[in-house]
C-alpha cells in the first residue's frame, strides 16, 4: 500500500468525544452476565467482559462490581481487554476504544476506528491489545494500529496484505525489539527499527496458516497455530519449530508463572512450561458442554469463563462456584411484564415479518425482592422462542406465557404447569405447511374481568381463542376483518375496551375490533391512510387513562379518540401534530413503533426500532424525553419492549442487547390525599432537578404557596403524581424558604397540606 494512502487512514482515526450522562444515578443496568467472553488480571482483580458489560471481581474481598452504560461503556459488544495501573482499555466488536478507570469504575475517554468509511464494519473489531513501552498495539481486521493509551490517541496504521484484500490481525507482539504478527493469514515479523514498517512488503512471513497467540516464557516467544479442530504449539526463532498438538476448537491462550492455560471449547488444559498437561478441566456438573471460553490463573485458582453459567471460580471438579453478578437469563430482552414489585422477562424472538426462525429454546427471567430467579426453556416443557409473558390480574402467582412456536404455558405459583398446544386446547397449528409441520404461534393473551384468557396466534383462520376458567375453548373466525390468514403471520398485542371490545393490530389488515358482547361478536377493520393509519402493519396498541386508544404501526402513530364509537361509519383515527421548532409535524412520523405504555400520569413511553424511546405528554403534543444510544445509557436505539413500576417510578427499557431502566416521576395513585409526599424535602442547594409530589389521585388539585399565601405554581394531575421545576409563573426559580402544598381531590371531598423547604 502507498504511505500516502496510510496516512489518509491514519487521520481517519479519530478521537471521538465522551459521552457523560446527565443524571446518572436516575439510571440503573439490568445486565446479563452469563456469557463471559474475555477475561484478565489486575493486581488481584478478575476483569471480565460479558457481552457489552464489564465485571470485576476482586479475589482478595470476594466481591463484584460491574460497569456498564450507566458508567459510559457504549453497549456495544466487547472484544478485546487489557489493563495497566489502575485503567482498563476496552476494544470492542465495532473498533471503538474504551479507557476505564479502576477506581471509579467510570468511563475516562474513548476513540475508535468507527468514523472511518475506507475500512468495512466487519473489519474494525479490535481482536487484541498489546501495550509495549507507552504504546497499545492493537490488533484488528486490517491491520495493526499504534494508540496511546493515556489518551487514546491513534498513531501510525500498519495495513496488512496487498490493497485489495486486507489481512485480519488476531495479534500483535513486542520481543527483543522485533513486531510479531499472528494473522489469519500467517505469522509476520519486522524490526520496530524498521522505517517501513508500515508498508506491507517489508515484514517477512515466518509460516502459513491462521496463528491464534503470541507469548513469552522463560525469555522465549511461543505461538499458537489454530487448525481447526486442533491447535499446534510452537517455539519461535529463526524458524518456528513445533512443540506439541491438543485437540478442540482454540478459544484463548493464558500463561501463568508455572506453564500455560490453554481453553478450548470444551475442556481447559493446563499444562507446565514444557507442555505437559499437569490438569484438564472436563465436565462440569451443572455447566452446559462446550461452553468454556477462556481460562486465567490467579492465587493458585483457575478463573474459567463459560458463555452459558458466567464465571467459574475452580480448585477442582467437586470444588468449584459460579461468581458472576446476578442478571437476567440473556441480554435478550423480548417483552417485560410488570408487576408490583416483580418483573417478569421473555427471551424469545421473532423477525420483522414475525417469523420465529431460527428457533430460540430460551428460557424466562424473574425478577423479584433484588434477586434474579432464571427458568430454562427445560423447564418449561422445551416450547421454543416466548414472546410475551401475561399476569392474571387476581390470582397472584398465576401467568400465560406464549410461544410463537409453541402454544401457551401455564405458570401457577410461578411454576410451570402445562403447555397448551393443538393436542390438548383450542389452540390451533398453521396447517398450509403440510399436516406435519407443527407451529402454534400464539402473540399474545389477556385475561378478563371473569377470568377468560384471550389469545391471539397467527397464522390461524380462526386466530382468536377464548378458555374460559373452567377450561372450555372457543374459536372465533377472523375472515370477516383479515383479510388472508395465510398472510397474517403476526398481530400486535390485544387491548380491551371497557370489558366489551377486543382491539388488536394486524400485519396486513390495519386495526381490528370485536365487540364480543354481542352474540355472534361483532368485527370491524380500519384500513388505509384515508382512515388515518400510517400503516395498515400495526405492531403496538395501548388504551390510556382517557380511555384513547394509541395506535403504533411500522410507519408512525395514530389515535382513536372515541373506540366506543369505533363500530360507526364515520369512525377514523387521527395523527398527533407537534410544533417542531415553529413547525407543525406529525408525531413519530415514519417510525416503527415497537411498543406503548402509560405510566401513572398519564404520559406515554413510547419504543422505537431506531429511535430509542420516547416520552410523550398525556394529549400527546409535547415530546418530554427522547433517549438514544447517544444521549443516554441505553446499549441500542431499537428498543424492543417497555416496563412500567407505577409504585416506585421505574421505566425498564428491554432491547436484544440489554435493559436498562430510568427513574421517571410517575407514580400509581393513591387511595387516600393524606399518603401524599414531597421529595427531595428539603431541597438542598445545587438541586437542579424537580420536586415530585406523588400519593396523588386523578385530577387532584395542587396548589403551592409561598408562607405568605402568594401563589407560585397551580396545577392538576393526570394521576398519581405531578412535578415541579421549582419556578414561579414568572419562570425564575423561587427563593429560599417554606413553602406550603395544597392538594385536593377532584371532587372534593379528600385534601392534605404539605410543606416543603427550599435551600438555594
Amino acid at each position: 500500500m502507498k504511505p500516502t494512502l496510510q496516512k489518509y487512514i491514519a487521520c481517519l482515526l479519530l478521537t471521538g468525544p465522551l459521552v457523560v450522562w446527565g443524571q446518572t444515578n436516575a439510571w440503573e443496568s439490568y445486565y446479563s452476565y452469563n456469557n463471559t467472553s474475555i477475561g484478565t488480571v489486575s493486581n488481584q482483580t478478575i476483569v471480565t467482559a460479558a457481552e457489552n458489560a464489564l465485571f470485576l471481581f476482586d479475589t482478595s474481598q470476594s466481591t463484584s462490581e460491574t460497569i456498564t452504560t450507566v458508567e459510559g461503556l457504549s453497549g456495544d459488544n466487547i472484544s478485546a481487554l487489557a489493563t495497566y495501573g489502575n485503567v482498563i482499555l476496552v476494544g470492542h466488536e465495532n473498533g471503538l476504544l474504551a479507557q476505564i478507570d479502576i477506581n471509579t469504575k467510570k468511563t475516562i475517554f474513548e476513540s475508535g476506528i468507527t468514523r472511518s468509511n475506507i475500512i468495512s464494519a466487519e473489519k474494525k473489531q479490535i481482536n487484541h491489545i498489546q501495550l509495549v513501552d507507552n504504546i497499545a498495539y492493537v490488533a484488528t481486521g486490517f491491520g495493526i494500529v499504534e494508540v496511546n493509551p493515556e489518551t487514546l490517541e491513534f498513531g501510525d496504521t500498519y495495513y496488512f496484505g496487498p490493497t485489495s484484500n486486507s489481512i485480519k490481525v488476531n495479534q500483535v507482539f513486542v520481543f527483543e525489539n522485533v513486531l510479531y504478527a499472528a494473522t489469519e493469514q500467517g505469522l509476520f515479523k519486522t524490526s520496530q527499527a524498521n522505517p517501513n514498517k508500515l508498508e506491507f512488503s517489508s515484514w517477512n512471513q515466518l509460516a502459513v496458516g491462521n496463528w491464534a497467540s503470541l507469548w513469552t516464557q522463560d525469555n522465549s516467544l511461543y505461538a499458537a497455530k489454530d487448525e481447526g479442530s486442533s491447535l499446534s504449539f510452537f517455539q519461535l526463532g529463526n524458524t518456528a519449530q513445533k512443540r506439541v498438538t491438543f485437540p478442540g476448537v482454540l478459544k484463548n491462550i493464558s500463561p501463568h508463572e508455572n506453564g500455560v492455560l490453554i481453553t478450548v471449547s470444551n475442556r481447559v488444559y493446563d499444562t507446565d512450561k514444557s507442555f505437559v498437561r499437569t490438569q484438564t478441566v472436563g465436565d462440569l456438573d451443572g455447566v452446559k458442554p462446550n461452553t468454556f471460553n477462556f481460562a486465567v490463573s490467579l492465587n493458585g485458582q483457575k478463573w474459567i469463563g463459560t458463555s452459558s453459567e458466567g464465571l467459574i471460580r475452580y480448585a477442582n471438579d467437586n470444588n468449584f462456584d459460579l461468581i458472576s453478578p446476578q442478571g437476567p437469563l440473556l441480554n435478550s430482552i423480548f417483552d417485560i411484564e410488570n408487576l408490583q414489585d416483580e418483573l417478569w422477562i421473555a427471551h424469545g424472538d421473532y423477525s420483522l415479518f414475525y417469523n420465529p426462525y431460527p428457533l430460540e429454546k430460551y428460557g424466562l427471567s424473574r425478577y423479584a425482592d433484588n434477586q434474579w430467579e432464571n427458568i430454562p426453556n427445560n423447564q418449561l416443557f422445551n416450547a421454543d422462542s416466548f414472546v410475551r409473558v401475561v399476569a392474571h390480574p387476581t390470582e397472584i402467582g398465576t401467568f400465560y406465557v406464549c410461544s410463537y412456536h409453541g402454544g401457551i404455558v401455564y405458570l401457577e405459583d410461578n411454576t410451570p404447569e402445562a403447555l397448551w398446544d393443538q393436542t390438548n386446547s383450542g389452540l390451533e397449528s398453521l396447517t398450509f405447511d403440510g399436516a406435519d409441520y407443527i407451529s402454534v404461534r400464539v402473540r399474545d393473551a389477556l385475561v378478563d374481568d371473569s377470568g377468560n384468557v384471550w389469545s391471539l396466534t397467527g397464522f390461524v383462520q380462526k386466530g382468536l381463542k377464548k378458555r374460559t376458567p373452567s377450561g372450555q375453548w372457543t374459536a372465533y373466525d377472523l375472515s370477516d376483518v383479515v383479510l388472508d390468514y395465510k398472510q397474517e403471520a403476526g398481530y400486535s398485542n390485544l387491548e380491551f375496551y371497557n370489558n366489551k371490545i377486543l382491539f388488536f393490530g394486524g400485519v396486513n389488515s390495519g386495526l381490528i375490533g370485536v365487540d364480543i358482547s354481542q352474540s355472534p361478536p361483532q368485527m370491524k377493520r380500519i384500513m388505509g391512510g384515508d382512515m388515518g393509519l400510517p400503516s395498515d402493519d400495526i405492531r403496538s396498541i395501548r388504551l390510556d387513562k382517557d380511555n384513547r386508544l394509541w395506535v403504533g404501526t411500522r410507519d408512525g402513530l395514530a389515535v382513536l379518540y372515541a373506540p366506543n364509537r369505533f363500530f360507526e361509519e364515520d369512525t377514523q383515527l387521527r395523527s398527533v401534530v407537534i410544533s417542531d421548532g415553529g413547525n407543525l409535524r406529525e408525531l413519530l412520523s415514519g417510525q416503527l413503533i415497537s411498543d406503548i405504555e402509560v405510566d401513572g400520569n398519564n404520559q406515554k413511553w413510547i419504543s422505537t426500532t431506531s429511535s430509542g424511546v420516547f416520552l410523550i405528554s398525556p394529549d400527546g403534543s409535547q415530546i418530554l424525553q427522547h433517549f438514544t444510544k447517544e444521549n443516554s445509557p441505553l446499549p441500542t436505539s431499537s428498543v424492543k419492549t417497555i416496563g412500567i413500576d407505577e409504585v416506585s417510578g421505574e421505566v425498564y427499557f428491554g432491547t436484544l442487547n440489554g435493559m436498562v431502566s430510568f427513574q421517571g416521576d410517575a407514580y400509581a395513585e393513591s387511595e387516600s390525599l393524606s399518603d401524599a409526599n414531597v421529595f427531595p424535602n428539603p431541597v438542598r442547594p445545587n438541586f437542579l432537578g424537580n420536586v415530585v409530589i406523588r400519593g396523588l389521585q386523578q385530577k387532584t388539585r395542587v396548589k403551592i404557596t409561598d408562607i405568605a399565601g402568594n401563589l407560585v405554581y397551580d396545577t392538576t394531575s393526570e394521576g398519581g403524581s405531578i412535578s415541579w421545576n421549582l419556578r414561579s409563573f414568572s419562570g425564575a426559580r423561587v427563593r429560599s424558604g417554606v413553602y406550603l402544598i395544597f392538594i385536593t381531590s377532584k371532587d372534593g371531598l379528600d385534601s392534605a397540606v404539605k410543606k416543603l423547604m427550599v435551600i438555594n
